[in-house]
């Protein structure tokens, strides 16, 4: 991190590294930085919001998984591996 502070992929790494040994404490602020660096980020969007709802933070968790969804619903499509209810299924 010393030699590319500001390297979106390098902070949504470690970020993703605390998340998956349970530090999310650890993981926000990280996955902050990415958003701070690249604020349409998707994936870090997606998974702050994780890590702040896991965390217990579900306000704060709301806006960042909305911002996730907004570029899927934007263009129309699901995500590969969506979930589909009998309901959605008629209206496609």
């Amino acid at each position: 991190m010393a030699r590319s502070p500001n390297w979106p992929e390098a902070h949504l790494s470690l970020a993703t590294a605390y998340a998956r040994t349970d530090r999310l404490k650890d993981a926000i602020p990280e996955y902050e930085k990415v958003i701070e660096l690249r604020p349409n980020h998707y994936s870090a969007h997606l998974l702050l919001g994780r890590a702040q709802a896991l965390s217990g933070d579900g306000a704060a968790a709301l806006p960042n998984l909305a911002k996730a969804v907004r570029p899927v619903r934007a263009a129309g499509r699901r995500e590969s591996g969506a979930c589909s209810s009998p309901a959605t299924e008629g209206e496609r």
